[in-house]
Order: structure tokens, then sequence, then C-alpha cells
């Protein structure tokens, strides 16, 4: 008994391409093209024009950014990456705390009143000083 014969072309089934090429996106742009990748590398090229190494992203850093793109506008993000670079009110520079609510209220009260928060003296548990430290012994009865 002889098999019929199998004509190759009726093998091939067309299927339908649903992907699609992704376009690249550099910093020269649209802002509103961006997305977290792109944020995250611009903050990291802010970084890298300012201290002269890089800076390591982690996941942490990008579930902040996240959060962040959902809140502000693109145009707000990158221009307040730049402010925060630039300013020396904020000592560390990282993604993870240009994206804290601090920072974000911080950066929103220097663009509109052009002021940053000042700091009240630090407030220390320990004495500094033995006269201190018998000042408040008295204060407590002992």
């Amino acid at each position: 008994m002889e098999l019929p014969k199998i004509i190759e072309e009726s093998l091939e089934v067309e299927k339908e391409s649903k992907t699609k090429t992704k376009k690249k996106v550099t910093f020269d742009d649209k802002v509103e093209e961006w997305n977290l990748h792109v944020f995250a590398k611009y903050f990291e090229y802010l970084y890298q024009q300012k201290f002269k190494k890089p800076y390591v992203l982690n996941k942490g850093d990008l579930k902040q950014l996240k959060r962040i793109l959902k809140i502000k506008s693109k145009e707000t993000i990158k221009d307040y990456m730049e402010i925060f670079m630039d300013l020396d009110f904020f000592e560390t520079k990282t993604l993870r705390i240009f994206c804290s609510n601090y920072s974000q209220t911080v950066l929103d009260n220097y663009v509109t009143t052009g002021k940053l928060p000042s700091y009240k003296k630090e407030v220390k548990n320990e004495p500094e000083n033995l006269d201190d430290w018998d000042k408040q012994i008295e204060e407590l009865g002992w």
C-alpha cells in the first residue's frame, strides 16, 4: 500500500504577525515619546555629567520612577531631574531619592516659589557636654 503524496506547499500556514518593531527613542525626541527606560537613562546621563562616574540602576529605582510617571507630566519629570541634579540642597543624588515624596514636594515648591526649605538645628538625643546632662537630670527631679 502506497501512502499519498504530501504537497509541501499545503503544509505551510500563513500567520499574521502582530509584533510591531519598536522605534528607538533618544533624548532628542519629544519628551512625550519617552518611556520609563528612557527617563532612567536620562537620569544616568545627568548623573554621569555631574559626577563623572556611572550610576547603577536597580529595580527599586524603576518602580519608584514608574510611580512618578503616573502622577506627573513627562515634561515636568524631565525638568525636575535637571533641577534635582543642579541643586546642592539634595546631598545624595539617586533616582530613588529623586522619586521620593519629600523630594518631589521640595521640587514642586522650588519651581513655584523659588525657595527651598530651611533646616532647623538638628535635635540630638544625647547632651553635648556634662553640664547639659546635669541640667536634664535636675529637671527630672533626681
